[in-house]
């Protein structure tokens, strides 16, 4: 489980430009908005990253309005990212540098993704409108042909998810890495829904297409914004295109184009080709062919 809220200490506090009220302060690599002279620099305290829910309790009750989520803001002009908390939220107990105390605050993580993949898992066939389907709906070979559910199963275990750390939370290790001189790549998160697009080769003609979110196998194509986009732009038969003389080509992530209030997502990710043992990955951000 990701901890979500755990115990670190303040590196650091300064003012912030016109405010007498708050100031910024230092939590690893995040920097968070805070009440004046709340907190010292070497407190211990509860932080909370972003995209947290927190329970419905009084002492939460300011954040009602955000749905109890603990979201990026930024409070005069100053960006805040997670919450800080002092140590006298939690009940009594003898509390370590690093403990993870999510379950303790009751503290979820917002992921809608989730939710969206729970309702697919519900989601059963429709019943057919048409008397002669309704019919033949009695029949056991009739409802195994026609009546597919709309997921496979889990997600393809020859795949591999990423899943990675953030930096802000790894300060002492990089500073480590970088005193190393370890070379870095900068790279920019980018928001959106994760999905996965794949190809394999059956036979010499014959191909498995698949369309994933971030946990199952999606099956028969149906309403569901993977599917959506794979029919929009024709993912199947552009990873065709590309797949040439190897046995699998992957590609993942979806994500809302900048300054578009239509609806129109973009295609990008990775794009990797495997074949045998050999395996290929080739950045695509965006991936222009679609």
């Amino acid at each position: 489980m990701r901890q979500l809220a755990t115990i670190r200490t303040i590196a650091s506090t300064r003012p912030i430009q016109g405010a007498d009220r708050i100031e910024v302060a230092q939590v690893d690599g995040w920097e968070c908005v805070v009440k004046k002279g709340e907190f010292e620099v070497g407190q211990h305290i509860v932080y909370v990253e972003v995209d947290s829910v927190m329970p419905e309790r009084p002492e939460f009750e300011f954040l009602r309005d955000r749905k109890f989520r603990v979201r990026t803001i930024k409070l005069r002009g100053q960006v805040s990212q997670g919450l800080v908390l002092p140590l006298d939220i939690l009940p009594d107990g003898n509390y370590k540098l690093g403990d993870d105390v999510t379950e303790l605050l009751g503290v979820t993580k917002y992921d809608p993704q989730a939710q969206q993949e729970a309702l697919l898992m519900t989601k059963q066939p429709k019943t057919p409108a048409n008397p002669i389907a309704k019919f033949l709906m009695r029949f056991k070979w009739y409802r195994k042909l026609f009546m597919k559910p709309k997921r496979k199963g889990g997600f393809p275990d020859w795949i591999v998810k990423t899943d990675e750390t953030r930096i802000q939370n790894l300060t002492t290790l990089f500073d480590i890495e970088r005193k190393k001189g370890t070379p870095f790549s900068v790279t920019e998160k980018v928001d959106g829904q994760s999905a996965t697009y794949f190809l394999r080769k059956i036979s010499r003609r014959k191909y498995e297409f698949g369309v994933c979110s971030r946990n199952i196998l999606l099956g028969t194509p149906d309403n569901s914004s993977y599917w959506m986009i794979a029919r929009k732009y024709n993912i199947e038969s552009v990873l065709k295109q590309l797949i040439g003389e190897y046995q699998t080509i992957v590609i993942g992530t979806l994500r809302k184009q900048p300054n578009h209030h239509d609806g129109n997502c973009m295609v990008a990710g990775c794009l990797s080709f495997c074949g045998g043992q050999a395996t290929r990955g080739r950045s695509l951000w965006p991936l222009s062919i679609l």
